[in-house]
């Protein structure tokens, strides 16, 4: 639609002018075609519609169906941008021979052969810029140039430098961007990037790791069984970070068990004694005699079991138990014996007390000389039995002997057998 006039004569209220509604109608339809807006309605809503929208549509409709030569226009409606894209020379490369695709679509064919050096690498890969200069890599990963500029067609229908910069300059412009911001400096041609300063919000533990968080202090530990023999290098564990066990073990290791003949030889013959203490040094200088087990003879026989000899032990290899008297004690209170002291206990009772016996075992055997004008009463732990052997009765005049045999060394319920007698000091059988 074309622009429309509006009669308004050369003098004022002569009634041949346009009628008001119809020139306010003619000026709806005059803005309606300004701002883009298909007019169906003398009283349509023409609010809500922008020029900018209108002439962004304009414009976008110069690139439509016309003629364009090694690049593409094309409108972006929704964004109100021209994208333009130039087409590129590219390679192709097989059996030495070039293949150069123009960007019109066209071809020509390079034969390298003459590029080979005296050894004839072959030629790997090859790359291609908009100026027609070609960097190959041969197979060794050396390289050279070749300038194919002069097999291009006319290079002045490639973009110049401040076009391709204003193109993309523009693709900046009006963005989304997260954390950073992107200005295009047209006097420079350079594109700035400033990214924004904050708060790392979550870490994460890796591989063999543990911890990590969003907020506040977040730690990070070394996870159980997190280490892996991929993650150690080599020779890096010493002794110190082995166990003791694992120590005690290597060190005790006479055989040595898992490694080579050479390798026990050598420690066979360390005779510097490499990594030991000048205290492991000195035991093992002074061990002249205890290199291995030696064989025993006499009383006792044998290397790694050994035997005794029938007959030979005699009363001054036992056990104090069995050939020692105790001092005498006398107590007012409870007496504590054990099966584990000396063989004959000796008790002067100082009133009414409990004889308390500990440390018994199955078949072993206390005596006791006791006396005292009193009565004692047997007892051990858990709830033992004791019971008489005989007639004999506990003489509170004289000294009596009181023998004790533990036939069952049970915990809880363990079982005795006793005798008493009084003690006569004379010859009389």
């Amino acid at each position: 639609m074309a622009s429309r006039n509006l009669n308004v004569t050369q003098t004022a209220n002569s009634g041949q002018g346009d009628k008001l509604r119809d020139a306010f109608i003619a000026v709806r339809k005059m803005f309606a075609e300004i701002y883009g807006i298909t007019y169906t309605s003398d009283i349509q809503n023409l609010s809500g519609y922008t020029f900018i929208e209108n002439i962004q549509d304009i414009i976008g409709g110069m690139v439509l169906g016309n003629n364009e030569s090694n690049i593409t226009v094309t409108y972006d409606d929704t964004n109100g941008k021209l994208d333009f894209s130039v087409g590129s020379p590219s390679l192709g490369l097989a059996s030495n021979i070039l293949t150069l695709t123009k960007p019109d679509g066209t071809t020509d064919d390079v034969n390298l052969s003459a590029y080979l050096d005296e050894d004839s690498r072959a030629i790997a890969s090859g790359t291609i810029n908009s100026s027609g200069l070609v960097t190959f890599t041969r197979d060794d990963n050396s390289t050279f140039n070749l300038d194919l500029s002069g097999l291009l067609d006319d290079t002045n229908t490639q973009l110049s430098n401040e076009q391709v910069q204003d193109i993309v300059g523009g693709m900046i412009s009006g963005n989304t961007e997260s954390n950073i911001t992107v200005t295009y400096d047209d006097t420079n041609g350079k594109l700035n990037f400033t990214a924004n300063s904050g708060d790392i919000t979550g870490v994460t533990a890796g591989t063999g790791l543990s911890g990590g968080g969003n907020s506040g202090t977040v730690t990070i530990s070394l996870a159980n069984n997190g280490v892996t023999t991929d993650k150690i290098i080599d020779d890096a564990v010493t002794a110190d970070k082995l166990a003791n066990s694992i120590n005690t073990a290597i060190a005790a290791n006479t055989a040595k068990t898992g490694i080579s003949s050479a390798q026990a030889s050598a420690i066979t013959a360390n005779t510097a004694k490499t990594g030991i203490t000048s205290t492991q040094a000195s035991a093992i200088t002074t061990n002249s005699s205890k290199v291995s087990n030696v064989t025993h003879t006499g009383d006792v026989t044998g290397a790694t079991v050994l035997t005794i000899s029938n007959n030979v032990v005699d009363h001054d290899e036992l056990s104090g138990r069995y050939t020692e008297k105790a001092a005498q004690i006398t107590s007012a209170g409870t007496v504590a014996l054990s099966f584990d002291n000396v063989g004959i206990q000796d008790v002067v009772l100082g009133g009414n007390h409990t004889i308390a016996i500990s440390g018994f075992k199955t078949n072993c055997v206390m005596d006791i000389l006791i006396s005292g004008a009193y009565t004692p009463t047997l007892s051990a732990a858990g709830s033992p039995t004791f019971n008489r052997v005989g007639t004999s009765e506990y003489d509170n005049t004289t000294t009596n002997i009181l023998q004790i045999l533990c036939v069952d060394d049970n915990t809880s319920n363990p079982v005795f057998l006793y005798a008493i007698s009084p003690y006569q000091n004379d010859d009389t059988p």
